[in-house]
């Protein structure tokens, strides 16, 4: 009788260790999916998070330690500046917790969901106002065909004097030299551009902007194409220099972006230049 009773006390216990299992993964995959929507976040941050968080079995008790070695192996080759930088920013954020240290006296950190509510207004206000603005770009498009569409009344044409253009028959070919593309070649999507100042500017935000520095915003590029990356600046000193001269008088958010493509080899001058004409 007793072994018979202890059979569905042990599958239950089997289907209650799998639910703690597949509740911990899904929380990896929520905190994993907070950091990469968080635009505060720098690009090494999900790399970092991700490695961390292979050692995590308790987001509530546990902590991990990971050393600058294996994070480096773990991140496919970040340098270690780059490393501590980004866990210095998670840290800065809420994301890190430092909580007790090693048998070496290395830091470990507990994985937070403190800056989830902030993350999660982000998203709704992101949201909504690409749909706005997606709706705006349509109703544009369609009033530039309805006025670019030639009417000719019945009146306006004789029979004896047809309207005709150069080169036009069955034999003639028109080029069309009046249509261009609805965006720029090789020009981004970019989220901070729409959104409103006051809901890029919140606490721990805002980004000052250098005063105006007259200079040509291609002169950074690679030949004359204005499609060529800028070069990856050497030191933070330079990226900060250099960037401050190419976003001058940008909204904050546009900066922080901006900031990530220059550090990844991404920014080109024609997307400046067209930041800088609606901006203008």
């Amino acid at each position: 009788m007793s072994d018979a009773a202890d059979v569905p006390s042990h599958e239950g216990k089997i289907a209650e260790d799998e639910a703690k299992v597949r509740s911990l993964a899904t929380r990896k995959f929520d905190f994993e999916d907070m950091v990469n929507a968080d635009p505060r976040c720098p690009l090494p941050a999900l790399k970092i998070v991700r490695a961390y968080l292979r050692f995590i079995s308790d987001f509530e008790k546990g902590t991990a330690y990971v050393s600058i070695l294996d994070l480096q192996v773990a991140t496919g080759g970040l340098s270690p500046h780059a490393i501590i930088a980004g866990r210095n920013k998670l840290i800065e954020l809420g994301y890190f917790v430092p909580e007790g240290k090693t048998g070496a006296g290395a830091v470990r950190y507990r994985l937070s969901f403190a800056p989830e509510n902030h993350v999660l207004d982000h998203v709704l206000i992101a949201r909504e106002t690409l749909k706005r603005i997606d709706a705006q770009r349509k109703e544009k498009q369609r009033q530039k065909r309805q006025a670019s569409a030639v009417v000719t009344e019945p009146d306006a044409v004789t029979p004896d004097k047809p309207v005709t253009e150069a080169g036009a028959g069955p034999e003639g070919f028109v080029p069309c030299t009046g249509r261009r593309p609805v965006t720029e070649a090789g020009a981004g999507n970019y989220l901070y551009e729409y959104l409103e100042e006051d809901s890029s500017e919140e606490e721990g935000y805002t980004q000052r902007v250098s005063p105006p520095v007259e200079m040509n915003t291609y002169a950074l590029a690679s030949g004359d194409d204005p499609h060529v990356p800028y070069p990856v600046p050497d030191s933070e000193e330079e990226l900060e220099r250099m960037l401050a001269q190419l976003t001058r008088g940008f909204l904050p958010g546009v900066v922080v972006f901006f900031r990530r493509q220059f550090v990844a080899g991404q920014l080109t001058p024609a997307m400046v230049e067209q930041q800088r004409r609606l901006a203008s």
